[in-house]
């Protein structure tokens, strides 16, 4: 899939290749790139300023794989068989407010699953009447909302803060 992106052969195939120079220089041997180890590389060489393209959300390579893993996801989870939809659904459906998901999956299977069982859910631990620089104050009473704690993210979770920081730039310049 990655192929048939125009920006494959300018950022990601240069970024593979990259890896793998760097991975003969500090083993001696050229191997096949492991997606895990290439996203590490790019993480290093984006925290460490090393590349150029992209933005504070990281390089160009970084930001294109994400996408097509989020698309991936996305389209095997439209391709959920209904029985694997019912499995998700029952246990969904037995879950309480005291109950926590915690959660290292990026899709929203468990979160359409809640859904579809009529459950109210929360992507937080808790929630908060007031919130000031000091800390926060807990809202009274227990929420009937299950908690799911997604530890690594989401496919449906973006930062906007590019967005506004560019917003207020533009609005600046008139």
């Amino acid at each position: 899939r990655a192929n048939r992106h125009l920006v494959y052969s300018k950022v990601l195939k240069r970024a593979i290749e990259r890896y793998g120079d760097f991975v003969e220089q500090t083993t001696g041997m050229r191997r096949p790139t492991k997606l895990e180890e290439l996203m590490s590389f790019l993480d290093v060489e984006h925290a460490l300023g090393f590349s150029d393209d992209g933005t504070v959300e990281g390089s160009g390579a970084q930001l294109l794989i994400r996408s097509l893993i989020s698309d991936t996801l996305y389209r095997k989870q439209r391709q959920m068989s209904l029985p694997a939809q019912r499995l998700y659904t029952r246990f969904a459906a037995k879950l309480t407010a005291s109950d926590y998901v915690l959660t290292l999956n990026y899709d929203t299977v468990l979160e359409e699953a809640l859904a579809r069982a009529q459950k109210s859910y929360r992507l937080f631990p808790a929630r908060y009447k007031e919130v000031n620089a000091w800390g926060a104050t807990y809202a009274d009473g227990v929420p009937d909302e299950v908690p799911v704690i997604k530890l690594h993210g989401s496919i449906d979770w973006f930062d906007k803060k590019l967005f506004v920081d560019e917003r207020k730039q533009w609005r600046a310049s008139g």
